[in-house]
């Protein structure tokens, strides 16, 4: 082999490796996985893009997207000062077949800071009124910037001893009454909320009112 086929061979040698390390970088920059959204605002920002069990966008203008067992969305506070992140067990999908009936009066609601929660303390559903109730009075806390006010239907046990005694017909505040039912829904009356189900159907019922509420999901 003369001195220049020699180099002739090595110079492709050169030129193949450099093909290879080339097609090599650009086999694993393409062939890793692209970086995921981890952050609620950034999953937010892509919903309508995500599997429909994932995300997707409530009358095209609410973003809800599946996190840990809890469907989140961002809302404007009443006053469109703040932006709130909120965490529903149920999104509006899952809530539109429970039943609403009455009609919301917003103005008692919004003119009244306090809130009477009441539930029947021997009723059914117990451990479920009290998920529902917790998630309630975290909503109306943040977002209304409301004071739950705790309350019993009867008083016939000892958490009930010190706490008001109140039902849709003796208040004249707000009254939010969480009530086993066979039947979810959300049943308005004058100054009474009625939220009812049984056991998950009322969080159901629950999260449908706190959509409304806020105009996530309108009567």
């Amino acid at each position: 082999m003369t001195e220049e086929d020699s180099g002739s061979t090595k110079a492709l040698a050169v030129a193949v490796l450099v093909v290879i390390v080339v097609l090599a970088i650009l086999f694993y920059r393409f062939s890793q996985p692209k970086p995921q959204p981890k952050t609620v605002e950034e999953l937010l920002a892509v919903a309508g893009n995500l599997p429909e069990d994932q995300g997707y966008m409530y009358n095209g203008i609410y973003p809800f997207v599946y996190i840990d067992g809890f469907w989140y969305t961002q809302i404007k506070s009443p006053q469109g000062t703040k932006l709130f992140e909120l965490p529903f067990r149920y999104g509006p999908r899952d809530t539109s077949n429970v039943t609403v009936s009455g009609n919301f009066n917003e103005t008692f609601f919004n003119e009244n800071r306090n809130v009477f929660v009441t539930f029947d303390p021997i009723g059914n559903d117990l451990t479920h009124i009290l998920l529902a109730v917790g998630d309630f009075d975290a909503m109306i806390v943040k977002v209304f910037g409301k004071i739950p006010l705790a309350a019993c239907t009867r008083n016939e046990t000892l958490a009930c001893a010190n706490r008001p005694i109140i039902t849709c017909e003796n208040s004249p505040l707000p009254v939010v009454y969480f009530r086993s039912s066979d039947e979810a829904g959300v049943f308005m009356s004058g100054n009474c909320i009625i939220l009812s189900g049984r056991e998950f159907d009322i969080v159901r019922s629950t999260d449908r009112f706190l959509l409304g509420i806020m105009d996530i999901a309108p009567w």
